[in-house]
C-alpha cells in the first residue's frame, strides 16, 4: 500500500484550523507538497517566501509565486536578500528565521511550517558529528521548537524525500529546482551527492539506524534537559550558579547548565566549543 502523505500529516494533529499558520514556501518540492496539504485541508494559510538572490531564475520564481497566491486568495510575504556579509549559510538561515517570525507576528500566527525531511534530518546529523555539535545538536532537527515565541513546526521531519515526490507526481504539483543543488560548492551538497550513497552502499540499513540514533539522544537529552531545569529551579539567582552544588553535577548536565546561562546573558548569540567547555568546569 502506497504512503499515505496526507492522512499522516493529518493524523499528527498538527493543525487547527481555527487560527492562521505561515507556510515557509521555497517553491522547491518539498514546500511545495506541504502547501499543497495545508491547501487542501483549508487552512488558513500565509506564504513568507525568501528569495536569497543567488540565482537569476529566484527572481521569477518570486513573481510566479506570488501571483499563484493571488490566484488562489492567499495571503503573500516575500522578502529579497541583497548581499550578505559573513557566512552565506549561516547568516541567510537566521535572517530567514527572522523574517519568518516577524510575518507571524503580523498575522498572529502561532505555528510557521517548514518543509525539513527525514533526509534532511540524516544530511544535519551527519554534518554535525563530523563537525561537532552539542548534545542538543546530535538530537537533530526538532520536530517543534519555540522561536521568538513562534512554534516552529516540522510535519514532514520523518517523511522521507521519494514519498514528497511521489505525493507530487500523483497530484501533479509545479516546483523548481535549484540547479545549485546538484553542484558541490555547498557542505551539505557534498554530503548529499557523495558521503551519504557511500554510506547507503555500506548498509542497507544505514538511514534506520541514524533515526534509531536520533531516537536515543533525543530521548536522553530530554531527561538531561530535565535535570538541568531542576537543578536551576535550587540553585540558578540573576544568571549566576553556586560553584559549590555545580561541582556535585555529572558533566554532561554540567554542560547544559552553562550553555543556559550563556545563552541567557548573550541572547543565544554565542555558540561555545565543547574544548570551551571543558576549561569552564575545571576552572570551576
Amino acid at each position: 500500500m502506497k504512503f499515505d502523505l496526507k492522512a499522516f500529516i493529518q493524523k499528527k494533529e498538527y493543525i487547527d484550523k481555527n487560527e492562521p499558520v505561515v507556510i515557509a514556501l521555497s517553491g522547491g518540492v518539498d514546500s511545495m507538497v506541504l502547501f499543497n496539504i495545508l491547501y487542501s485541508l483549508n487552512c488558513n494559510i500565509v506564504i513568507a517566501h525568501v528569495n536569497h538572490n543567488k540565482r537569476e531564475a529566484s527572481f521569477n520564481e518570486y513573481e510566479e509565486l506570488k501571483e499563484m497566491a493571488i490566484q488562489k486568495n492567499i495571503v503573500f510575504e516575500g522578502i529579497t536578500f541583497d548581499e550578505l556579509e559573513g557566512n552565506f549559510q549561516e547568516v541567510s538561515r537566521n535572517e530567514r528565521y527572522k523574517f519568518f517570525a516577524s510575518v507571524a507576528k503580523k498575522h498572529k500566527a502561532r505555528k510557521v511550517f517548514l518543509a525539513h525531511h527525514a533526509d534532511d534530518q540524516l544530511e544535519t546529523i551527519l554534518m554535525r558529528l563530523i563537525r561537532g555539535s552539542s548534545f542538543s545538536g546530535y538530537a537533530g532537527i526538532p520536530k517543534e521548537r519555540v522561536d521568538r515565541n513562534i512554534i516552529i513546526s516540522r510535519p514532514l521531519i520523518d517523511v522521507k524525500k521519494s514519498d514528497i515526490i511521489d505525493y507530487a507526481t500523483k497530484h501533479n504539483i509545479v516546483y523548481y529546482e535549484d540547479e545549485s543543488n546538484q553542484e558541490d560548492y555547498y557542505t551539505r551538497n557534498r554530503y548529499r551527492n557523495n558521503i551519504i550513497p557511500l554510506l547507503q552502499k555500506e548498509n542497507k540499513k544505514f538511514n534506520e539506524h541514524i533515526e534509531q540514533f536520533v531516537d536515543y539522544v533525543g530521548s536522553a537529552n530530554q531527561v538531561l534537559n530535565r535535570l538541568r531545569d531542576d537543578f536551576l529551579k535550587e540553585n540558578c539567582f540573576y544568571s549566576t550558579v553556586s560553584i559549590t552544588p555545580f561541582n556535585t553535577l555529572e558533566k554532561a548536565i554540567q554542560i547544559k547548565v552553562i550553555k543556559y546561562l550563556v545563552n541567557t546573558v548573550t541572547n543565544n548569540t554565542v555558540e561555545m566549543k565543547y574544548d570551551q567547555y571543558n576549561t569552564i568546569i575545571d576552572f570551576c
